[in-house]
């Protein structure tokens, strides 16, 4: 008797509605082929992610000096199944174009961006930038951005592993 026929005389043993029998009734509908199935064990989904803003008074002599308008804001964003949909998710607390920002990796597993604003965060137009980089007297800050995430492996089981895992 082959596994499959294993897996769907175990599946019909089950109750209906039970987790374990709509896990073996989903693998037995998948059409993947080994190749896709491979593909799909390399996937990872982004289980939790988190964003860090704060604003910082920026001087054009000094830089990043600090001030009473400072702020700092803390979001939890969700879980997301790849980056572009996470970015997606923080464009609704940044005020800046998200997918022109330069985003940069750090060593300790999070990403991070900046660009200019005002005191609520809100990106600066060029002509604000301009202005301000004029000596207008404009107050201008620079926005940081650090998104934390945390990873978890996606994979789908093909069918020995589905009998091993349920011993079947």
């Amino acid at each position: 008797m082959s596994t499959r026929s294993k897996m769907i005389r175990k599946a019909a043993q089950m109750p209906k509605g039970s987790q374990q029998r709509r896990l073996i009734l989903h693998l037995l509908n998948r059409t993947a082929t080994p190749k896709q199935a491979a593909r799909k064990k390399d996937e990872f989904q982004i289980v939790d992610a988190y964003m860090m803003m704060r604003t910082t008074l920026d001087t054009l002599e000094e830089g990043a000096v600090g001030g009473p308008n400072d702020n700092e804001w803390d979001f939890r964003l969700g879980s997301f199944s790849d980056f572009r949909s996470m970015l997606k998710g923080a464009a609704n607390y940044i005020s800046a174009d998200v997918a022109k920002l330069e985003w940069e990796s750090e060593e300790d597993g999070r990403i991070e961006t900046a660009y200019t604003s005002d005191a609520d965060g809100m990106e600066l137009s060029k002509r604000e930038v301009d202005e301000w980089l004029k000596g207008s007297g404009r107050e201008a800050y620079i926005c940081d951005v650090s998104i934390y995430f945390r990873f978890a492996r996606v994979w789908t089981p093909d069918e020995s592993e589905i009998t091993r895992m349920f011993k079947l």
